[in-house]
């Protein structure tokens, strides 16, 4: 499938490691979201396992991870200075990079990584804006007083 296949190959492998690195070694909390993006994801695997045409697939693995983002953006939200923008900005920057590797470009190829870039650039906007704005009140306070 070509280099734009490996990126993504590597992704999975990586995010996995961290995963497993990460349940292993934090304790670990999960409320309400977490629980229903956690449902929503399976639901969507279950369905992706039977179907049979390409486009609901894609769509099915969209859902998937609209539903996985969720709970990071609910985190952004609320601690921005907990999450490092250059980690969205890259992640960007490397599906764009495979989707100009790819040998072959059609829907199917395309969107899954195109939809990705803009997931995370959307997550690194946020975030932007959100320690602008604190820095902006901080300033703020630090001039009032």
């Amino acid at each position: 499938a070509g280099p734009g296949l490996w990126v993504t190959g590597m992704t999975a492998f990586c995010s996995t490691v961290i995963c497993v690195w990460a349940l292993w070694k934090t304790a670990i909390y999960f409320d309400l979201m977490d629980n229903l993006a956690l449902a929503a994801g399976v639901v969507m695997l279950l369905l992706w396992a039977i179907l049979d045409n390409p486009y609901t697939i894609l769509v099915a693995v969209l859902i998937i991870e609209f539903a996985a983002f969720l709970p990071t953006i609910r985190k952004v939200r609320s601690k921005p200075e907990s999450e490092p923008r250059s980690t969205y900005l890259l992640v960007a920057l490397q599906f764009a990079l495979a989707i100009v590797a790819m040998e072959q470009y059609n829907v199917l190829t395309v969107v899954y990584p195109g939809v990705l870039v803009i997931m995370n650039l959307v997550v690194a906007a946020q975030l932007m804006e959100l320690i602008s704005s604190a820095l902006f009140r901080a300033d703020t306070v630090i001039l009032a007083s």
